[in-house]
C-alpha cells in the first residue's frame, strides 16, 4: 500500500509551507536548484528504518544523491540517474524499482563551480578545502569528486530490525578498503543550522568507476581529480508514516 508523504519546503531557515504528496511532489521533483530529502537523520537515530519512498519514485526527484535501503539493508548511491545498492561482500547491485528507502537526499546535478585536484590530499584536507570553496555556507551544496584514489575506505550497513538504535546498528557495519582505484564521491554539504535533519556537515558515498564496488565513505586519500559543486537554496523534506515507539529505546 502506498504511504502518504508530507512535504516541507525550506529556503535557508524560513519554512515556506507544508503540503501533501499529490500537489507539490511533482513541482519539487522538477525544480532545478532544489534538494529533495526523504526522512530525517533524527528518525534514523531512534531506529525508524521502514521505507518511505521507492527508489523508482526517488529517481523522479533527481539524478544525483545518496541514501540507505529499508531496514539499513545497504547504502544507496545515485549518479547520472542510475541507482546502486551496496551489500555485504563489497558488491554493488541495481536495486528493484520497488525497493524502499527511509532516508535519502537527491538533486538534479548541474555543476556551478569546479576546480582540479592537483596535489594528493586526505579526507581531512578535502573537508578543509571544501569549507573554503563552498558556494554558500547557508545553503545545502551538492558535491561531486571524480578522480584517482590512492586509498578509499567505505562501509555497508546490514539488515536491521526497526527500533534498534542507530548507534547500535552501525556496530554491525562492514568496512572495505581498496587501493589505486578510480571513482566518484557523491555527496552533500549541509549547513549546521539544519541540526538533526542530517548527521553531519559533509556526507559522501563512493562509487568505483566499474560500478562494482562502493558504499558510505569512511576515509580516502585522493591522488588527483576534479571537484564540482552546486548550491541548492531550496530544500524539500518528505516525511511519511513513521511510527516511533512510545518510549525511546535509548
Amino acid at each position: 500500500m502506498k504511504r502518504s508523504l508530507s512535504l516541507l519546503a525550506i529556503t535557508t531557515v524560513v519554512v515556506l509551507g507544508v503540503g501533501c504528496e499529490s500537489t507539490p511532489k511533482k513541482a519539487a521533483s522538477q525544480k532545478i536548484g532544489s534538494v529533495n530529502q526523504v526522512g530525517t537523520a533524527q528518525a534514523l537515530e531512534i531506529g525508524a528504518y521502514q521505507g518511505q519512498l521507492s527508489v523508482g519514485e526517488l529517481q523522479t526527484y533527481g539524478n544525483f544523491g545518496i541514501g540507505v535501503a529499508e531496514n539499513l539493508n545497504g547504502e544507496l548511491i545515485m549518479l547520472d540517474g542510475e541507482i546502486y545498492q551496496s551489500c555485504v561482500g563489497d558488491e554493488l547491485t541495481k536495486p528493484a524499482a520497488n525497493l524502499q528507502t527511509p532516508f535519502a537526499t537527491v538533486t538534479h546535478f548541474s555543476s556551478q563551480k569546479s576546480w582540479p585536484i592537483t596535489n594528493s590530499m586526505n579526507y581531512t584536507d578535502l573537508e578543509k578545502l571544501l569549507d573554503e570553496q563552498v558556494i554558500n555556507p547557508e545553503h545545502v551544496n551538492a558535491i561531486k569528486v571524480t578522480g584517482t584514489f590512492d586509498t578509499v575506505r567505505y562501509r555497508c550497513l546490514t539488515l536491521t530490525q526497526n527500533y534498534v538504535p542507530y548507534d547500535q546498528a552501525v556496530k554491525n557495519e562492514h568496512v572495505y578498503e581498496n587501493d589505486n582505484v578510480k571513482g566518484t564521491l557523491v555527496g552533500f554539504y549541509y549547513p549546521p543550522f539544519l541540526g538533526e535533519l542530517n548527521f553531519k556537515r559533509y556526507t559522501f558515498h563512493f562509487l568505483q568507476d566499474d560500478a562494482r564496488h562502493g558504499g558510505h565513505l569512511v576515509d580516502a586519500k585522493i591522488r588527483s581529480g576534479k571537484i564540482e559543486m552546486m548550491q541548492l537554496p531550496n530544500m524539500y523534506i518528505m516525511t511519511g508514516d513513521v511510527q516511533p515507539p512510545l518510549v525511546s529505546p535509548r
